[in-house]
C-alpha cells in the first residue's frame, strides 16, 4: 500500500514515524505534500505529484477548510481512499465525500476526527448495525477539558490555564476553535451523522463555549460541589434530534475526567450506556487513530458512511435549569428561580428552558452559562 500523506505538522509528523517504523514493507510514504519545500525526496509542494498511479491511500491531517477539501475531493474522484483526521471539512462535507467515496469504490475512513485515540467512530457504527442508538454526550475537546481542570485542581484563571495548555502543546497558538466550542460542534455533527445515519449542517448546531469563564465560576461551582465541562449532546426524538455544545456543571463520572482526557457515551436501545475514556488531545491518540484507519484498509475491513433519513435538529424538548453569571446591571430577574450576588455579579439558577431560549435572551459577552446537570430531569 503506497500512502501520499497531506501535512506534516503535529499530527503528520507521527503519522509519518509510526508507518516509518513499521515492519511490513507493504505499507510506505511514498509522498508527503507540505506548504514549503523540504530537501528529503518525498516531500513536494504540488498536490499533483501525489494523484499518479503508484499511490492508492491519501492521508490528510492539514486541518482547515481549503485546501482540504479540494485535496480529498480529487483523491476520491482519482479513486484513491481517503483517511481524514480533520474535523472542520468533514463535518461540513461529510455526505459529499461519503457518497464520492461509494461511487468511485474507495473507502473514506474518520476515525481520528472525533475522540482522538477514543475508538469512537468505529464503536457507533458497530453499535448501530445491531441496535438504535437513542443518544450520545461527551467531552470531546481534550484542550478545554485541560484548561477548566487546571482551573478547578490548582485555582488558575482562564487566562493561565490557557497559556498552560498552550505550552504543552494541548492549545494552538489561536485557540478560538477550542473555547469557543467549535470543535465540539464539528464533532457533534460528525457523530450524530453516524449514529443516526443522517446529514447533519454544523451550523446549526447552538454552542456555547467557555472564554468567558472567570475564577468566580469556578469557585462558585466549588461550593456546590460541582466541576464544570464543556460538552456535547445529542437525543434522538424519532423524526428530529436534540444536539447542542455547552458548559455543563456535574459531579458524576464525568466530572473525575480530568487532564486531556476524552470521554464518550453512548445509549442504544438494546446495549444501554457505554462510556470509553481515553487521550483526546495531541499528536499520538490522533496519529494512533489514523493508522488504526489504515490497518483497517490494508484488511480490507471497512464500512460505508450511509445517510438515509432526513433528521432536523430540534432543541424544544431538552428543557433545563442553567447556571447564569452576569454583571448586576444586566441581571435579568425574569429568568430567576434563585440567585445569590456580590457586589459585581449575579450567580444565577434559571427556570427551566432550551439552551436557543437562554442564549437568545442573553446577548452581553460579559456573561458566562452552564447546563445544571439533574438526573431527575429529561436527560
Amino acid at each position: 500500500m503506497k500512502i501520499g500523506l497531506l501535512g506534516c505538522g503535529v499530527v503528520g509528523k507521527e503519522v509519518l514515524k509510526m508507518i516509518d517504523a513499521m515492519p511490513s514493507e507493504k505499507v510506505e510514504v511514498v509522498r508527503i505534500l507540505t506548504r514549503n519545500k523540504r530537501h528529503e525526496p518525498r516531500f513536494t509542494t504540488d498536490f499533483n505529484d501525489l494523484m499518479n498511479d503508484d499511490i492508492d491511500t491519501i492521508i490528510e491531517v492539514m486541518g482547515g477548510l481549503h485546501p482540504a477539501y479540494e485535496y480529498i475531493k480529487a483523491s476520491l474522484n482519482a479513486k484513491k481512499n481517503v483517511i481524514s483526521a480533520n474535523k472542520a471539512v468533514i463535518a461540513k462535507y461529510f455526505k459529499e465525500f461519503a457518497d464520492l467515496a461509494i461511487e468511485n469504490e474507495v473507502s473514506f475512513k474518520i476515525e481520528a476526527s472525533v475522540g482522538g485515540g477514543i475508538p469512537w467512530i468505529r464503536e457507533l457504527q458497530r453499535i448501530k448495525r445491531m441496535d438504535t442508538i437513542q443518544q450520545f454526550s461527551g467531552i470531546f475537546n481534550g484542550t478545554t477539558n485541560y484548561i477548566l481542570d487546571r482551573m478547578h485542581q490548582y485555582e488558575l484563571s482562564f487566562e493561565t490555564a490557557l497559556m498552560d495548555a498552550q505550552k504543552k502543546g494541548y492549545a494552538e497558538s489561536d485557540p478560538s476553535s477550542d473555547i469557543d466550542g467549535f470543535d465540539i460542534q464539528n464533532k457533534c455533527a460528525i457523530s450524530a451523522s453516524v449514529a443516526y445515519d443522517t446529514f447533519i449542517d454544523v451550523d446549526k448546531i447552538p454552542v456555547f463555549g467557555i472564554a468567558s469563564i472567570l475564577k468566580e465560576d469556578i469557585d462558585y461551582f466549588k461550593s456546590k460541589n460541582l466541576v464544570c465541562k464543556l460538552m456535547g449532546f445529542s437525543r434522538h426524538y424519532g423524526s428530529s434530534i436534540s444536539l447542542y455544545v455547552c458548559p455543563v456543571c456535574l459531579n458524576g463520572l464525568m466530572a473525575h475526567v480530568g487532564d486531556n482526557l476524552n470521554i464518550a457515551s453512548c445509549t442504544s436501545q438494546q446495549l444501554g450506556k457505554l462510556e470509553m475514556i481515553g487521550q483526546g488531545a495531541g499528536g499520538s491518540p490522533t496519529a494512533t487513530a489514523v493508522i488504526s484507519d489504515l490497518l483497517d484498509l490494508f484488511e480490507n475491513n471497512t464500512t460505508p458512511f450511509l445517510f438515509h433519513h432526513s433528521l432536523d435538529i430540534d432543541n424544544s424538548k431538552e428543557l433545563h435549569h442553567f447556571y447564569l453569571r452576569q454583571r448586576i446591571e444586566d441581571f435579568h430577574e425574569e429568568l430567576a428561580l434563585s440567585y445569590e450576588k456580590d457586589e459585581t455579579y449575579i450567580y444565577m439558577k434559571t427556570k427551566r428552558m432550551t439552551l436557543n431560549e437562554l442564549l437568545s435572551i442573553v446577548s452581553s459577552k460579559d456573561v458566562f452559562l452552564a447546563l445544571l446537570e439533574d438526573k431527575h430531569e429529561n436527560r
